[in-house]
């Protein structure tokens, strides 16, 4: 333990370690008890005790210049070709699995991404809480019948009775404020047409290209907000 600076553990019980470099481990590491529905087997959240894993990261009072950072990375690396089987995979997964009625609460979600701004920061780019990233090299192939995707909607069942409504996108009202628009395509992207190409409606400035069950489709949009 040459490299370790500091540990320390406070009156309440928390453990502090500062080691000034890597702290790695290899093996799995569990925090808490899997019980699929039971309470009481992993760690316990409450109004005081918000989040049992947290990991803080900044820029160390020093202007970022390049590179791709990140707080916290999982990753998982297939290197064997797949031939037979179905399997799941994730890179990371967060969820909330519910075991008792909740009518009323904020957003609960398996996964949240959050950006957000001070008063005194600027918004300048592509700035987003969720980011869906989907690469193929040159030479990578989308199979016959295989999809890549930066964001996929999948549910296991929706067998359940619907007196509400199961969504693909939900959209609340902003805490304050308001959305300027439903979303943002550049022209570049390959996912819309010239409206000239297609036939009527007439004044349709561009059509959004979609995929119905494999069959190609296309959504006019307007150039304006008369019709």
């Amino acid at each position: 333990m040459q490299n370790l600076t500091s540990l320390s553990q406070s009156a309440a019980g928390h453990i502090t370690i500062k080691t000034g470099k890597t702290l790695s481990f290899k093996g799995a590491v569990t925090n808490g008890t899997f019980v699929s529905a039971a309470s009481g087997s992993g760690n316990v959240l409450s109004s005081s005790v918000t989040g049992i894993s947290k990991l803080y990261a900044d820029d160390g009072g020093v202007a970022l210049t390049s590179g791709s950072l990140r707080a916290s990375l999982s990753r998982v690396l297939i290197d064997k070709a797949v031939t037979a089987g179905t399997f799941t995979m994730r890179g990371a997964m967060g969820q909330v699995k519910i075991d008792a009625s909740i009518v009323t609460s904020g957003p609960v979600a398996g996964v949240e991404g959050y950006i957000e701004s001070s008063a005194t920061g600027v918004v300048g780019g592509h700035f987003t809480g969720v980011r869906g990233c989907a690469d193929l090299p040159a030479d990578a192939v989308i199979a016959s019948g295989g999809v890549l995707s930066a964001f996929l909607a999948s549910s296991v069942t929706l067998g359940g009775t619907h007196t509400g409504n199961a969504v693909v996108l939900d959209v609340p009202a902003p805490g304050a404020g308001v959305w300027d628009y439903f979303m943002n395509i550049a022209a570049s992207t390959g996912i819309t047409a010239a409206g000239t190409t297609k036939s009527s409606p007439g004044g349709v400035g561009a059509w959004i290209k979609v995929l119905i069950d494999g069959t190609a489709a296309y959504i006019p949009t307007y150039a304006s907000t008369t019709t």
